[in-house]
């Protein structure tokens, strides 16, 4: 028994010698460590002390708990070091391309920093604020479009562009067969013309070897005939008088008959549903079996867009339509396709 306590007592012993060497060793290292961050202090400390002093607290006083009441807190004016970017005057990136100023919290906070001065503006400095383009000016007269349309200077653009020329050549080609031969013999006349004329301007370009004298009228190399040039003309108002307006038409019916098949099945935009609305509404019907081919039918929406009485339009001939712009080659065309019975659209300015 007695032995049995003795052991008990010295493993109690032993248990707390150790205990307290672990307890001293631990206090040895943290003393070593402290000293060590004594004589060594780490970088960012020295940055956080140079970078951001630290201010000494001072108690709130009545006046300030007023403040921060009514949300308005104190403010320290701290200084930050300039760097050369941060200065006043605008680096350049590029010619004539300034850098805008620098608003990072520098007190440029209000829009009038940001704003240049008059005095700038004053200067000729860029301007980089978008402006919408100048309007176009429509045309007002329904007759000055109608000779825009029908002019020699819209078919040179049908020409002249590859997309337009394409279209134009394919109507041709497909419903108006007989003007295809005239459009070529005018497009390779243009050619022979523009070698003639190419000719003749490296004749003048030529100059003189020493010794002759120079001559006072320009060198001529070809000289284009004039049977070959009124050809040429003559295919060009065949072209501006039958095959334009033709292929003009097309256009137009075309583009109708499309809003018309949409305003009917509902799938049209609202831009066109204002441009084209009640297109298919004005009409007339006239009878190419009694004399002079008389209206014998007219809708509402014709007697209010023309002002013309029921009375006085049926019976007559669509001619009273007509005004003193009105294409003649047109009339007649209409007319000899009545006659002869075939299939006809044109476009007519009454």
């Amino acid at each position: 028994m007695s032995r049995r306590v003795f052991d008990v007592g010295l493993d109690i012993g032993r248990i707390k010698n150790g205990i307290h060497k672990r307890q001293e060793a631990k206090r040895t290292k943290s003393g070593r460590s402290a000293s060590a961050s004594e004589q060594h202090p780490p970088d960012n400390a020295n940055q956080e002390k140079a970078v951001v002093p630290r201010l000494p607290r001072k108690k709130s006083t009545p006046a300030m708990r007023t403040l921060e009441y009514q949300g308005v807190a104190p403010q320290l004016k701290t200084e930050r070091p300039t760097s050369p970017r941060a200065s006043d005057e605008p680096t350049v990136l590029a010619e004539g391309f300034p850098v805008p100023p620098r608003t990072i919290n520098e007190g440029q906070n209000s829009p009038e920093a940001t704003m240049p001065s008059p005095q700038a503006q004053a200067e000729g400095a860029p301007n980089f604020d978008l402006h919408p383009p100048p309007p176009r000016k429509p045309v007002k007269l329904l007759d000055t479009l109608s000779e825009r349309l029908f002019s020699e200077d819209h078919l040179q653009t049908i020409l002249r562009d590859p997309t337009f020329f394409m279209r134009f050549t394919a109507f041709l080609n497909r419903y108006k067969p007989a003007y295809s031969p005239i459009l070529v013999r005018y497009l390779e006349a243009q050619k022979a013309i523009k070698a003639v004329e190419y000719a003749n301007a490296l004749a003048e370009s030529l100059k003189p070897l020493p010794g002759e004298e120079e001559n006072k009228v320009p060198n001529t190399a070809a000289v284009v005939d004039a049977v070959f040039e009124e050809r040429s003309r003559k295919s060009f108002e065949t072209l501006v008088n039958d095959a334009l307006p033709a292929y003009i038409t097309f256009c137009l019916v075309k583009v109708v008959t499309e809003s018309m098949v949409r305003e009917i099945t509902g799938t049209t935009m609202p831009l066109m549903r204002e441009l084209v609305g009640g297109l298919a509404e004005v009409f007339c019907l006239a009878d190419p079996n009694q004399k002079d081919t008389p209206i014998v039918y007219a809708s509402e929406e014709f007697y209010r867009t023309t002002q013309y009485g029921r009375d006085y339009v049926i019976g007559k001939n669509c001619r009273f339509l007509q005004g003193p712009k009105t294409n003649k080659g047109a009339v007649s065309r209409l007319a000899a396709n009545i006659k002869g019975g075939q299939d006809a659209s044109e476009t007519i300015l009454n």
